[in-house]
């Protein structure tokens, strides 16, 4: 805004960027500006506009915009855009061709908070992100903006859509009525919850302005933010558990398992996981797949089970001597891993007396 007027060359600079992210994958076609039939969730005083512009009719655009947007006065009718490339022959439906771009529009709606490692994770993608305002709140919501490696497809199974459901996951912020809409920035949107508005597209790179560099600089692997977002749903939406586990779905299952074994916490994790210091491998375990080395395993039943005898038996097998070409012994079925078994075992017991640990232990022998 510029002295409380729109300023639409920003709208033009929008523009001619999501233009280079098409072109460098060797997409044309097709634009459009648009409000929708109804006023949910988007309030508008003209519903059903449309206008299809190609790269060289910005101007076309920019004028469009203007005639809707009474300058930010209402009511008026701000045009969301469709970035979706479409070719567009006279009388015929338009048809979808792809995307060079991938975006998000996330919305902290009523007194949610936008969190700042939301802003991270986007980024460290390789994801532009900045936030949009809302009345006297300055970060009511991201905008985030990827240029894609390669053309991203509609007619090959949907390819686009689940790229753009993976950034919404990965922002944590729960705003599904308007994540796959894209908002111009220096527009300002009235929705069922307010009015949102992202006031420049230069916010997203602030120090650059070359825009051909900036989509070869900020190029993303659409295929790391699929699973980027796969392991954030696994870790539960725990920023501290994804950033520490990383975004290879390759590890999601040991991770989780060890994590559960650690009693879902994270000190404890820190002390013993993956993440120790000095570690050969990132599992260790005396009996392989049920008891780590170094941690706590709880052994769990109704009393009189034989939770003590098995504990017992366990340490026993784990503080023999094995000769080097002997079998391992196996507990409740599974073989223990003899060299994480080298060591001092200590077998206390709070309940059972000296005579039934003797006893146990003559059976054992």
């Amino acid at each position: 805004m510029q002295d409380g007027q729109p300023n639409y060359e920003i709208i033009e600079d929008e523009l001619a960027l999501i233009w280079q992210g098409h072109h460098a994958v060797g997409l044309d076609g097709k634009m459009s500006l648009y409000t929708m039939q109804g006023q949910e969730p988007w309030r508008v005083e003209e519903e059903g506009l449309n206008l299809w512009f190609g790269a060289d009719e910005t101007g076309k655009a920019v004028d469009f915009i203007k005639q809707h947007y009474n300058e930010g006065r209402l009511p008026n009718s701000p045009l969301l855009l469709n970035p979706v490339l479409h070719e567009v022959v006279d009388g015929q439906t338009p048809k979808e061709i792809g995307s060079g771009i991938v975006w998000c529009t996330a919305l902290g709606l009523g007194v949610s908070e936008v969190q700042h490692t939301a802003m991270q994770r986007v980024h460290d993608l390789g994801l532009l992100a900045s936030h949009f305002s809302r009345a006297d709140n300055p970060e009511a919501g991201l905008k985030v903006l990827g240029f894609s490696d390669k053309a991203l497809r509609v007619d090959q199974e949907d390819a686009l859509a689940p790229v753009i459901g993976a950034i919404y996951a990965l922002t944590d912020i729960k705003s599904d009525q308007y994540f796959p809409f894209y908002l111009l920035s220096g527009l300002n949107y009235l929705s069922t919850h307010g009015m949102f508005m992202h006031e420049d597209v230069a916010q997203l790179v602030p120090d650059e302005n070359d825009i051909e560099a900036i989509v070869a600089k900020h190029k993303l692997d659409t295929q790391k933010v699929l699973e980027a977002a796969q392991c954030w749903e696994a870790y539960e939406r725990q920023h501290s558990l994804y950033t520490k586990f990383g975004t290879d779905p390759a590890d999601i299952e040991r991770n989780v398992q060890f994590y559960e074994m650690c009693a879902r916490d994270i000190k404890l994790f820190d002390a013993t996981g993956p993440m120790r210091q000095g570690a050969d491998e990132q599992f260790e375990f005396i009996v392989p797949g049920l008891v780590p080395r170094g941690s706590i395993t709880l052994l769990a039943g109704s009393g009189g089970t034989g939770k003590s005898s098995i504990a017992h038996h366990l340490c026993v097998l784990a503080a023999t001597d094995y000769a080097e070409d002997e079998e391992p012994p196996t507990w409740l079925g599974q073989p223990l891993d003899l060299e994480k078994c080298k060591g001092l075992c200590i077998y206390f017991s709070g309940e059972d007396g000296p005579a039934i640990i003797n006893a146990r232990g003559s059976l054992f022998d």
